[in-house]
């Protein structure tokens, strides 16, 4: 892919992404597609890397911790407090990202 298709698809999940509250997300996760990423990943980096399949990447980042499915804990926390979530579709998956600065 060449360095101008791969700005031009960036530049297109960056204008993709949305918010939500987890009610709009559950249904993702649910069918086992809805992966939280830390908060030091860029969301339409992580897009972009998903969506040309770069494997490598995607399996350091579920090594490290920093994309996987949420815990029950977690949905438990941001279904009482309404946390607010950055997202991107890649499909089939769904990434979210809590909106400020605290991982939960």
């Amino acid at each position: 892919m060449s360095d101008t298709n791969n700005d031009n698809l960036f530049e297109k999940l960056k204008n993709d992404i949305d918010q939500a509250k987890w009610e709009l997300i559950e249904p993702h996760h649910q069918r086992g597609a809805a992966f939280i990423i830390s908060q030091d990943l860029n969301l339409e980096a992580v897009g972009l890397a998903m969506a040309r399949d770069e494997s490598t990447y995607i399996r350091e980042w579920i090594q490290e911790k920093k994309l996987l499915p949420p815990n029950e804990e977690q949905i438990h926390s941001w279904s009482e407090d309404e946390v607010v979530f950055n997202y991107l579709i890649i499909q089939p998956y769904v990434l979210f990202q809590i909106v400020g600065d605290e991982l939960q």
